[in-house]
C-alpha cells in the first residue's frame, strides 16, 4: 500500500480493523523515498504481488521524481498487479489521467482505437493519441475565450475510460451488495443526505452591491445570472 503520508496509519488501522490484517503487506508513504528503495531491495527475495496506490492523483505527473520512482518499482515486479485508487483522475488537464494509467501500466501501454470525429469525418484513432488532441483543442478554445466542446470530450473520453476505470459509488455499492458489512456482522446503509434550506436576507445597500458585481461580470457565470 502506497499513500500519502497523512494517510499511512489509517490505512494500517483500517487493515486491522475492517480486513483483520496484521501482516503480510506494507503501508508506504509516497513521499518517503528512502523507504521506498528499501522496499525495492527487499524485492529479490519476496517481489511484491499487489500494488496499491491511494490517492493516485498525487503522482500525475509523469516528469515528477516520485512518478518515474514508482514506475520503476512496479516495473521490477512484471508479475504484480497495480491498483491506482483516487477520486480526482484528472486535476488540471487530461493527460493527468493518462500519465496514470502509464504509471499502472508499467510504462508498457495497449494501444486501442476509439472514434474521434472531426469537422470532415471520423477518424479511428489510438486513445492517447485522441488524448492528446482533445487537450489541444480545449487550451486553444480557452484561449479564444470559447467554450471547450465538452459533449465531444465525453464522449471520447468514455470510450477510453471503460478499459482501466471501475467507479464505485454509495448508489452502486448498495445496489450490488446492499450496503457495508460492519464489525458486528450487520449490513449497514449509507445515511440519506438531506437538503435543508437556510434562509437569510440582505440589507439593501449590500443587495445593490452584489446584483452591480454580478451585472458586470456576467461573462464569469457563461452569460446566465446566477440569481435565476
Amino acid at each position: 500500500m502506497i499513500a500519502p503520508a497523512s494517510l499511512c496509519e489509517k490505512w494500517k488501522q483500517d487493515l486491522a480493523k475492517v480486513h483483520g490484517l496484521f501482516h503480510g503487506f506494507e503501508v508506504l508513504s509516497m513521499q518517503d523515498t528512502n523507504a521506498i528503495q528499501k522496499a525495492r531491495k527487499i524485492d529479490q527475495y519476496a517481489p511484491v504481488d499487489l500494488f496499491i496506490v491511494d490517492e493516485a492523483h498525487n503522482l500525475r505527473n509523469d516528469a515528477s521524481k516520485r512518478h518515474q520512482e514508482l514506475l520503476e518499482w512496479f516495473s521490477e515486479n512484471p508479475e504484480s498487479k497495480v491498483l491506482l485508487m483516487t477520486a480526482t483522475p484528472i486535476n488540471n488537464s487530461l493527460t493527468d489521467f493518462a500519465n496514470q494509467i502509464q504509471l499502472a501500466a508499467k510504462g508498457s501501454l495497449e494501444s486501442f482505437p476509439v472514434v474521434y470525429p472531426t469537422s470532415k469525418k471520423n477518424e479511428v484513432i489510438d486513445f492517447f493519441e485522441a488524448v492528446k488532441r482533445l487537450s489541444s483543442e480545449m487550451a486553444k478554445a480557452e484561449n479564444k475565450g470559447d467554450k471547450p466542446d465538452f459533449n465531444k470530450v465525453n464522449r471520447i473520453m468514455r470510450q477510453g475510460l471503460r478499459h482501466f476505470l471501475v467507479r464505485t459509488t454509495r448508489r452502486g455499492i448498495e445496489k450490488e451488495f446492499g450496503g457495508l458489512l460492519g464489525n458486528d456482522g450487520v449490513m449497514h446503509r449509507f445515511p440519506v443526505s438531506q437538503v435543508v434550506p437556510s434562509p437569510y436576507s440582505f440589507s439593501d445597500k449590500l443587495g445593490a452591491s452584489i446584483n452591480n458585481v454580478i451585472n458586470n461580470n456576467l461573462e464569469v457565470f457563461s452569460d446566465k445570472d446566477p440569481r435565476t
